[in-house]
């Protein structure tokens, strides 16, 4: 986890001056926190991005690449950034974009996002990234969240890539965080998005604990979270970028993903990422982990992320409604 004093320098703590969409409300404003300030100026790159996408060098990088990430990068070796001076390097961890590649194409031409107007500008960076899913041969996945379906059955939400081997109605490789009984496969979210529904014969986790469903949003940059895995126990983490595909940078039709400061191990996928909260039923719904990615940069150094699923997409998908978190106590 990223500690605050270190959050707080990376972004300036002001609006971005600009006129900008009206559409455009900044989401992350009602957001109560010193790190909102990380989540307001990412929602702004987005829309610069989006704006100028089909402009110069960006036309070229988004040709060239699968995922975009912006929010907060490790800075390892020599790094050369043009950002302006809002934008410190700060022990190590940088504010901008990351285009994530297959290979390295050469270096930059330019290695700087134009903000506001000409007033100011970000880094932006090219690494060659590997995602593993954490899914294990063994029963070890795990559900994010709980919800009753329209017939009154107790069901799950996992990661899709754990039960990608097994048809409708089998037993995957799941079990119940309770009793330990494994649960049956229900349905696949279709295309890119990593997600599947299973059913619980024996109840399913704690069905009852809460009496009410949780909230259930998407993830800000720079907040902190629980990772709350299955195998290797609670992990406190700084959510660090929202992931994009060129398409939906420019569309908003594709999946949405994030990664965190800190990740699991094999067996852990499927895991719920949450608010921090001593009360579980106080706590927020994020996310669903699915993996780490490893990340070479332009200088040779290696990077680990924890990569995730958003979860109240994943259930507007599936048709999950009333979600309650299972947080693996």
């Amino acid at each position: 986890m990223i500690p605050l004093e270190i959050l707080s320098k990376l972004v300036p703590n002001r609006f971005p001056e600009d006129d900008v969409p009206a559409e455009f409300r900044f989401a992350s404003r009602s957001f109560e926190s010193a790190m909102r300030w990380i989540g307001v100026w990412g929602e702004y790159l987005r829309l610069r991005l989006r704006l100028n996408a089909e402009e110069g060098y960006l036309a070229e990088m988004f040709q060239r690449t699968g995922l975009i990430g912006t929010g907060i990068f490790r800075v390892a070796g020599g790094y050369d950034s043009e950002a302006s001076s809002e934008f410190p390097i700060v022990d190590g961890y940088q504010f901008g974009t990351v285009f994530f590649q297959a290979a390295r194409f050469g270096a930059l031409a330019d290695r700087s996002v134009v903000l506001e107007r000409g007033q100011s500008r970000v880094p932006l960076l090219e690494t060659v990234a590997i995602f593993n899913p954490h899914a294990s041969t063994t029963p070890d996945g795990y559900v994010a969240a709980v919800f009753e379906d329209d017939r009154g059955n107790q069901c799950g939400i996992t990661a899709g890539h754990v039960v990608s081997r097994y048809q409708q109605g089998q037993l995957v490789p799941i079990e119940c965080s309770e009793c330990g009984h494994q649960g049956r496969l229900v349905s696949r979210a279709p295309g890119f998005i990593d997600a599947a529904v299973i059913k619980f014969s024996c109840g399913g986790p704690s069905p009852a604990v809460w009496r009410h469903p949780a909230p259930v949003r998407s993830a800000i940059e720079g907040e902190t979270v629980h990772l709350h895995f299955g195998n290797t126990g609670i992990q406190a983490s700084t959510v660090m970028m929202s992931l994009s595909s060129p398409s939906e940078i420019m569309s908003a039709a594709m999946p949405k993903h994030f990664l965190t400061d800190e990740h699991g191990y094999f067996g852990d996928s499927g895991s719920l990422i949450s608010t921090p909260h001593d009360d579980h039923e106080a706590a927020e719904l994020i996310g669903i982990y699915l993996g780490d990615t490893n990340c070479r940069d332009p200088n040779g150094f290696f990077v680990n992320y924890g990569y995730a699923l958003d979860l109240k997409q994943a259930a507007a998908v599936l048709g999950a409604r009333d979600l309650k978190g299972d947080f693996n106590d």
